[in-house]
């Protein structure tokens, strides 16, 4: 059986449903879309944490007491983290191919080749997003110089981080300024005496 949609095919087939879809070809479409759109969204988040810890990292070179040696324990650490996240984010891509799968084969979708280059430019590309982070931190240990494009080549997973950490600077200035604020206010509800000011003295 085949539907059809602006001239295209999907077939659903029973075979390839139990032989590429594996696991999911036992679930029904709606357990196998949620699995693959919570994994979408869990995927761009690894991509922004590893992104905010690349940022936080190299932050430290900026700060007045700055140490090489505490530095390097930073970009190791670092490294440990995003290479982590790295692994995270291929085991959540492979679930997300089988769930591709069986929406594919098991349930005839029409629109696979919508969600196929979807995948493929922010899933797969974020994946490689997070292997450049971990690239750039190893250029850091080695001291090999980076190249200069980073953000400015305009590559859609860099816009994607980019974003990430417009959110991170956005939500770090918010909570500067609730800091600044509460602590105005503590200051303005303290009772304030002058210098010359002496305390009242009980006549007998």
């Amino acid at each position: 059986m085949t539907r059809a949609m602006g001239g295209q095919f999907t077939p659903y087939d029973p075979a390839r449903c139990e032989h590429y879809a594996h696991f999911a070809a036992r679930l029904d479409r709606v357990h196998f879309d949620a699995l693959y759109w919570v994994f979408f969204f869990s995927i761009i988040a690894v991509l922004f944490l590893a992104s905010w810890i690349y940022q936080w990292t190299m932050l430290y070179k900026e700060k007045p007491d700055f140490n090489e040696a505490i530095f390097r324990k930073k970009l190791k650490l670092a490294m440990a983290y995003c290479s982590s996240l790295f692994l995270i984010a291929a085991v959540m891509l492979v679930i997300e191919v089988f769930a591709l799968l069986a929406l594919q084969f098991c349930d005839g979708e029409d629109l696979m080749s919508l969600y196929w280059s979807t995948w493929a430019m922010l899933q797969l590309g974020s994946e490689i997003a997070i292997l450049g982070i971990v690239l750039a931190l190893w250029h850091q240990i080695c001291d090999i110089r980076h190249p200069l494009w980073a953000l400015a080549l305009g590559t859609p997973v860099l816009v994607v981080a980019g974003f990430g950490h417009v959110i991170a600077v956005c939500v770090e200035s918010i909570w500067k300024k609730a800091k600044e604020k509460r602590k105005g206010s503590v200051a303005t509800r303290k009772p304030t005496r002058a210098p010359n000011e002496k305390e009242p003295h009980s006549s007998a």
